[in-house]
């Protein structure tokens, strides 16, 4: 009888999940900054699984937490797929288990003092275990990174140094030249990355940053771009569409769509042309660059918009980058009252930058 009426209480609790993920989403998407543009399937991760072992802890007189890797794998994906920090999962947590306990208590689910300590320690370890998963991962995308950075400097900077003593050692003018030219040309690259990395990290943290908008013509913008790439790199870039006018910060929006541009160049298949389109719809201006190449997989499409992740295939191809680029064109159409996104299959990778022909009044309407 005993063990019957266990499997009613664990049915009945079982039942609630559905209202319980309700109300929590609701909960945390209203208190957690950082939640609120997530998808809710990736918002919710592991915790259902979670929950079922709440109801097992609450129902069975377990004496202590049965321990998982599901705590500590929602702190992983929260590092690698949002931009969640380690207070944000405690909020997150804190707010599940108001949640949890006031459903349960609603439903008229009697417990023993003994049962709700177990509840509350098991939520407890599952917040320890989460921020040793997101700072493992943090800690990993880090090392990651700065290896990058040093590996990736080194070069110019070499490069640099040997044309500067080479000049000292010359005594012939054009020799002088092509290695004063070396330098100057070696030091633009560091200087570029260093801006990068400044400006993404910047944008990174929260910052407020308060962009200066002006009258742009996005097609200017973008013809510019393709011809620049096309010396630089001696890849076809095509341009299709007009004008499209707007109040955006030049410089911002200049950066953001060649790192657009030039990573389709890097990534795309060799002899390819790269295609751009602009145009616009009901007040919003969409910039779409098209390549043919590797499939970016579904489930890596939106690490790439974070900072210091780079796609498998960049990494397994040895492709130089940062991983730092995407996530700057992310935060400058943010910081336009718009978005990124990419489609990704067999015969194409398409990237899709979209803001607001009118940023201010957008931004002012969502403030």
């Amino acid at each position: 009888m005993e063990n019957d009426e266990l499997t009613v209480r664990q049915q009945k609790l079982l039942d609630l999940k559905d209202k319980i993920f309700t109300a929590w989403v609701e909960q945390v998407r209203t208190n957690v900054s950082k939640a609120r543009k997530l998808p809710e399937p990736l918002l919710i991760d592991t915790l259902p699984a979670f929950y079922d072992t709440l109801v097992q802890i609450a129902t069975s007189n377990a004496p202590a937490y049965l321990r998982s890797t599901l705590a500590m794998e929602h702190g992983g994906e929260r590092a690698r797929l949002t931009h969640f920090d380690s207070q944000s999962i405690v909020q997150e947590f804190l707010l599940f288990r108001q949640v949890v306990l006031s459903t349960w208590g609603g439903a008229m689910v009697s417990f023993s003092q003994t049962e709700i300590a177990a509840v509350n320690h098991a939520i407890d370890q599952a917040i320890a275990e989460s921020i040793s998963g997101f700072v493992m991962i943090e800690e990993r995308f880090r090392s990651q990174f700065f290896a990058a950075l040093a590996h990736d400097m080194r070069t110019p900077l070499a490069t640099a140094s040997m044309a500067v003593e080479m000049i000292g050692q010359a005594d012939d003018i054009g020799r002088i030249h092509k290695m004063s030219e070396m330098a100057l040309k070696q030091h633009k690259i560091l200087s570029q990355m260093i801006v990068d990395l400044l400006d993404t990290v910047v944008a990174a943290s929260g910052a407020d940053i308060s962009p200066q908008f002006k009258s742009v013509d996005m097609y200017t913008v973008v013809q510019e771009l393709a011809q620049a790439a096309q010396l630089a790199f001696g890849h076809t870039v095509l341009v299709k569409g007009g004008s499209v006018h707007g109040l955006w910060c030049e410089t911002a929006i200049r950066r953001a769509i060649e790192n657009l541009v030039n990573n389709a160049i890097k990534y795309g298949a060799r002899n390819t042309d790269v295609h751009v389109e602009i145009s616009q719809c009901h007040g919003r201006c969409i910039v779409s660059v098209k390549n043919t190449g590797s499939v970016i997989p579904v489930d890596q499409q939106e690490s790439i918009f974070q900072l210091f992740r780079r796609a498998d295939q960049a990494l397994q191809n040895k492709t130089t980058g940062w991983g730092i680029g995407l996530p700057y064109v992310r935060s400058v159409a943010e910081q336009h009252g718009g978005s990124v996104g990419v489609t990704s299959t067999d015969k194409e990778t398409i990237f899709v930058f979209d803001v607001p022909l009118n940023p201010q009044a957008v931004l002012e309407a969502k403030n």
